[in-house]
């Protein structure tokens, strides 16, 4: 199993991640009533964006696949 096959899942979690990280690091240190808005807009488009990522690249990989054969 190559990492290279498996791009479509190792990139889009490695935004997961960041995008976890990154709301428990400014969620603790500067959530407030006043920034929840932008605060959840953030979170919420990081975790689109990454599962369009996801079928993105899992059909990039597929159509790549089906013309080697």
């Amino acid at each position: 199993m190559k990492l290279k096959n498996k791009r479509h899942i190792v990139v889009p979690l490695a935004i997961l991640v960041y995008t976890i990280v990154i709301a428990i690091y400014f969620g603790v240190k500067s959530y407030s009533a006043e920034t929840k808005g932008a605060f959840i807009l953030v979170i919420s488009v990081n975790l689109v964006l990454a599962l369009i990522l996801y079928f993105i690249l899992k059909k990039r990989e597929k159509l790549r696949s089906n013309n080697k054969k």
